[in-house]
C-alpha cells in the first residue's frame, strides 16, 4: 500500500459521518405510540357510532376499543418484526 492510499483512507474516514441512531429511535417510538393510540381512537369512534345506531350504549364501544387496542399491538408487532428482518439482512 502506498503512502497516497494510506492518506486517502484517513481522509475518507474523516469525511464519513456516523449514523445518528437516536433520531431513528425517536421516530420509531413516536410511530409505535401513534399506532396504538390511533387503533384505540378508531375503535372508539366505530363503537360509539354502532352504539348510537343500535341503542346498546356501552357494549360496542367497549368491544371495538379492545379490538382497536389489539390491532394497534398487531401493527406494533409487524413493524418490530420487519425492523428485525432488516437488521439481520444488513449483517
Amino acid at each position: 500500500m502506498t503512502e497516497f492510499d494510506k492518506r486517502l483512507k484517513k481522509l475518507k474516514k474523516k469525511i464519513e459521518k456516523p449514523e445518528d441512531k437516536s433520531a431513528l429511535n425517536e421516530s420509531s417510538g413516536i410511530k409505535i405510540v401513534s399506532d396504538l393510540i390511533s387503533g384505540l381512537i378508531v375503535g372508539a369512534i366505530i363503537g360509539y357510532v354502532t352504539d348510537k345506531l343500535t341503542g346498546l350504549s356501552p357494549l360496542f364501544l367497549i368491544i371495538f376499543m379492545i379490538f382497536g387496542f389489539f390491532i394497534g399491538f398487531y401493527v406494533f408487532y409487524k413493524d418490530l418484526s420487519a425492523a428485525d428482518r432488516n437488521k439481520q439482512n444488513k449483517n
